[in-house]
């Protein structure tokens, strides 16, 4: 019985947490449009493009030193801090908004 407690505990706890991280998340992307609102054409156009291009880059590059040692291409040299850079970047942006898609259609529901 108390193991079950603690256990339910730390799932309660877990989920609080990702709620502020969700939470956070919203109010960061509110204040990125208030600032939206106040630029020219230009900076509207970088602010929104300048997260999917940098992604699909480093996404690219990823891919690029994976498969070109299988198909016999030049070889970009890259360190483990360079990978795990990369992997932040690729997991941030594409899993990042689908797990805030899908918490905000638990919690709308």
């Amino acid at each position: 019985k108390v193991e079950t407690e603690l256990k339910l505990a730390i799932m309660q706890a877990d989920w609080q947490r990702l709620e502020k991280e969700i939470d956070d998340r919203v109010s960061a992307r509110e204040l990125a449009k208030a600032e939206l609102d106040k630029g020219n054409a230009f900076t509207t156009l970088l602010a929104a493009t300048h997260r999917p291009v940098w992604s699909f880059v480093v996404l690219a590059l990823f891919c690029w030193s994976v498969l070109s040692t299988q198909l016999g291409l030049p070889a970009i040299a890259l360190t483990d801090i360079h990978k795990d850079i990369m992997m932040t970047v690729i997991i941030f942006y594409f899993g990042g908004r689908s797990v805030e898609k899908v918490f905000t259609t638990i919690t709308s529901k």
